[in-house]
Order: structure tokens, then sequence, then C-alpha cells
């Protein structure tokens, strides 16, 4: 009997794998996510049940389009079963349902709500069973980099109920064992009085305490911290890298990283750059109106950009520095210094995602 019971448990395991292998290409979900390669994980300690699936017939489509790649289309949508609820659906150019696709939205779906995050609603598929796309929370107010255009996110106030939404958000993902290794203003949405983490792009599972990317992954170069450059070794301190990145954004108002040594001609290509930036000799400087005007953000910057990973603070660490202007752990922090090269921040180019593969 005990043989028997083995025997079914194994043929039902095959057949849910084989429902889940879709075509033989990269999953979808990392194709409209951003997702070079997927590592292969398990899927047997996840939820499957937890994803919710909507027929395309139930979503009602407003005719612009929010955004396209090169893997997919982003619209904005009602869903009909649920009064009219404004979502975003990002659909494929391909069809079917890879083990990694299954596994990335189970992983989304196991993820608890919170204000602070978007929130992922569920799978879209075609009357005939073919998955098509996925539906998440629609932030009516676009992004955070669009937002420097209009409003100035260095005054005290603004920044710090930013910085404490953003620190909320990612003391949820890091408390769930996940990371997000794509922490910036471009990935902030803005729903109503609130900052919310999008784009789980690069989001992985921190069950193993790191996460080590493959030598295809394409990186936020200029966002990704000097110790995952060199190792390409992702943990908790190397998303408060990414944070330090974009409270610099703020502070610069929406200005790109190291723009303008990429122009300068100092270095005689980007990989060169990029050594210097991960051995520490090149260094974001804060410009000096804004050490005067609030303290509060240039230190923040300094503590999650220390070139020790070691060295810089938890998320609860930092929401408790927003709401005192110091922690116990850091009273006599210095102001941030500057680095070794001086970066005039005129003139600069208008943003770019800059995506880097490391090699």
């Amino acid at each position: 009997a005990l043989v028997l019971h083995i025997r079914r448990k194994r043929r039902k395991r095959r057949k849910q794998e084989e429902g889940m292998r879709g075509v033989n290409r990269r999953s979808f979900v990392s194709e409209l996510l951003g997702i070079t390669t997927t590592p292969k994980w398990t899927i047997s300690h996840l939820k499957l049940d937890a994803i919710r699936h909507y027929q395309q017939d139930d979503l009602q489509f407003v005719p612009d389009i929010l955004g396209e790649g090169h893997f997919g289309v982003a619209h904005k949508v009602e869903i009909k079963s649920e009064n009219g609820r404004v979502a975003v659906v990002k659909l494929s150019k391909h069809r079917g349902m890879s083990k990694d696709d299954w596994h990335e939205l189970a992983l989304l779906a196991n993820l608890p709500r919170h204000p602070n995050v978007l929130d992922f609603i569920g799978v879209v598929r075609l009357s005939n069973g073919e998955y098509i796309g996925f539906l998440a929370e629609f932030c009516s107010n676009g992004s955070l980099d669009k937002l420097h255009e209009i409003q100035d996110l260095r005054e005290p106030t603004k920044f710090a109920s930013i910085a404490r939404d953003v620190c909320k958000g990612l003391e949820h993902l890091h408390s769930h064992k996940f990371l997000h290794r794509d922490i910036a203003c471009r990935n902030l949405l803005l729903k109503e009085d609130r900052v919310v983490i999008a784009d789980y792009g690069l989001c992985r599972d921190l069950s193993g305490g790191m996460y080590m990317a493959s030598d295809s992954t394409k990186l936020p170069i200029y966002w990704t911290a000097p110790e995952a450059i060199l190792s390409r070794i992702f943990t908790t301190k190397s998303d408060i890298w990414s944070l330090g990145v974009t409270f610099w954004e703020i502070a610069t108002q929406g200005q790109v990283p190291y723009a303008v040594l990429r122009s300068s001609g100092k270095y005689k290509d980007e990989s060169e750059l990029i050594q210097h930036i991960a051995n520490g000799s090149e260094k974001l400087r804060v410009p000096h109106d804004v050490r005067e005007r609030n303290p509060v953000l240039a230190n923040l910057i300094a503590l999650c950009l220390d070139i020790d990973p070691k060295k810089r603070p938890s998320t609860e660490i930092l929401m408790k520095y927003v709401e005192d202007g110091k922690s116990s752990v850091y009273d006599h922090l210095p102001i941030v210094t500057e680095g070794k090269t001086q970066c005039p921040h005129d003139n600069l180019p208008e943003r770019v995602h800059s995506e880097t593969t490391l090699a």
C-alpha cells in the first residue's frame, strides 16, 4: 500500500509539472519584468492556488497604452467582476507558462500585502486556457522620477514622507526574504498619498540569505552595490546601497548617477568607470545646498553608500533616523564627503534607464 501511495504521488507531481511546463523559452514573466535569466527553483513549498486567474473577457481595456517594450505591452484595464476595479495588465508577446513563470508568480501571490509594495493581482488567460499576462495594482500618479519635474522632493517634510514609505516597503520585502535589486526613483510609484515600491523585475527569493546572479543577468549597474558588481552576490545590504543612490537622485532632482563621468572622457570606456565605482575610488557627491537645506537627506546618502556593506544600516535604523534626525548608532555621523573626482551637476542629460551586462 505504501509503494502504491508513493507511486500515485509521483505521478501526480509529474502531471502538475507537465501542466506548468510551457514552451521552451525564457519565462514570459521574466521577459515582461526585464530579467535576462531565471535561476531554477523548486516550487514545492509555494501555494500555487494563491494565484488568482482572470479571463481576458473579465477585463475592460482602456484604449491608451501605458507602456510598450520588447517583450510586451502594458494596458490600463477595469476588472468587470470586481466593480470596475482599475488595474494594469502586462500582456506578453509570447504564449504559454513555464515552470519558472509559475514559480515567480507564486512568490508574488504568497507575499503578504503591504501599502508600500505594489500589489500583484493575478494572471490573465484566453478562453482556450493560454496564459497571456498578469495583473498588478494601478498607481495613478506615475513614478517618482517624473515628479522631480514639477516638485522639489528635497524639501525636508516631503522627503521624510517618501523615505518612510520606501523604507517600510523595503523592510516588508526583506522581512519576507525578498531582495528587490532595482530600487530607483523610476521604480517608486505614487498612489494617492503614499509611495509604492514597484517593478519586481529583479526581485529574488532570499531564503538562503543571499542571491547570486548569473553571468548574463542584466543589472541597473549604476544603482548596484560595489560588492555586487565584483562578486555578483546580492544581500539586503546591496538593496540599501541602491536606496542610497535613489536618495541621491532625489538630492540632485532626478539626475543620472555618474552621467558627467560617463561623458567626460576621463575613462576609456564604461567598464573602466565601473571598475572605479566598484573599488570605491569614484563616489556620488551630494550638492552643497542639500547638505545645508536637508542634512538628514545628505546623511542618509552617506549611511547607505558606505563602501563596507556591514556598516550600512538596516531599514529599521534608517526609519528611525528619518523620524529623529539621529540614531544612537550614528550619533556622530559626519556629513557625506566628496569623492576624489569633482562631479559638477549642470547640463546633465535626461534620465536614462542604464542597464549593463556584468562581464
